[in-house]
């Protein structure tokens, strides 16, 4: 999941913060609605989600410096962000912005502890529901998994159709990976959670699909290409994002850790802004070594 920098427009007027889309959506999407759709919900992080309501923008100097980081982060100019977060730091350190954008560049550099910190530091401030998805994702992270359950759980009832759609994967996600019982038993607890998955998009479809054993990794991928996704950015963060949730499937359901690690690799190879990323590395980095 990726989150873009994007100029959203309040709701109405006097809304603070952008919460997403609240329209319902049709089962059947056109490839022009499943565009229209993931611009909406990749625009969920910082400059969307900075005060709106009868002020510019950029509200602060800092913010303002924070936006124009995480510009260039999403862009894959991760030094020239880190640069330019470095100047907001020094106008202002405790601004909201500035602690959202360090914790996301914090995440994916690998320091996520250090990130949980920062995320912890706006649970109760304005940016506290734009930092939830970034921090249930932190929470996976740092092995923190039964608060990263409840999280996804609060976020699977959102209002936001892509946000509750995403979080229920990781609902599947967090089942196979914490599944003390047989292998039997969990696909049926997955089969059984995943028809309750209420996917906004096709590659949601085909990933709750896969966790109920009735469908297939390239099936996923499938879904992807016929969405028409025009930007290579958005595309790669929609391949790597799957690459996580499949990948996952295979290590922990089916128990094909070569299958899984040779899907990892592969997705790692493209860049991408997505938070799924640094979990690919992590994977990667703690796969099953084999026995000598």
């Amino acid at each position: 999941m990726k989150f873009n920098q994007s100029v959203v427009e309040p709701r109405e007027a006097g809304s603070k913060f952008w919460q997403g889309s609240s329209k319902p959506i049709r089962s059947n999407f056109s490839s022009t609605s499943v565009r229209s759709l993931l611009r909406q919900a990749t625009c969920v992080l910082l400059t969307a989600c900075l005060p709106l309501g009868g002020v510019a923008f950029a509200a602060t100097p800092a913010a303002s410096l924070a936006q124009e980081s995480h510009r260039l982060f999403v862009s894959g100019e991760e030094d020239a962000a880190r640069t330019k977060l470095q100047q907001a730091t020094a106008v202002d350190r405790n601004d909201s912005s500035v602690i959202f954008e360090q914790a996301l560049l914090d995440d994916a550099a690998g320091r996520h502890n250090q990130a949980r910190k920062g995320y912890d530091r706006l649970q109760a401030g304005p940016l506290s529901k734009a930092a939830a998805v970034p921090s249930a994702v932190n929470l996976v992270a740092v092995d923190r998994f039964d608060q990263a359950r409840k999280a996804f759980a609060t976020l699977a009832t959102s209002q936001d159709v892509y946000e509750a759609g995403y979080s229920q994967l990781w609902q599947l996600w967090l089942t196979a990976r914490t599944y003390k019982g047989n292998s039997a038993a969990l696909r049926a607890t997955l089969a059984n959670a995943a028809a309750e998955v209420k996917a906004a998009t096709p590659q949601q479809r085909a990933l709750a699909k896969l966790y109920a054993g009735k469908g297939s990794v390239d099936a996923v991928f499938s879904a992807i290409d016929g969405m028409g996704l025009v930007d290579p950015l958005q595309r790669r963060d929609a391949r790597t994002e799957a690459a996580f949730f499949a990948g996952g499937y295979l290590q922990y359901v089916r128990r094909d850790h070569p299958a899984a690690l040779r899907l990892y690799k592969r997705e790692l190879s493209q860049p991408t802004a997505s938070i799924e990323r640094p979990l690919l590395e992590k994977a990667i980095a703690k796969r099953p070594r084999p026995s000598r």
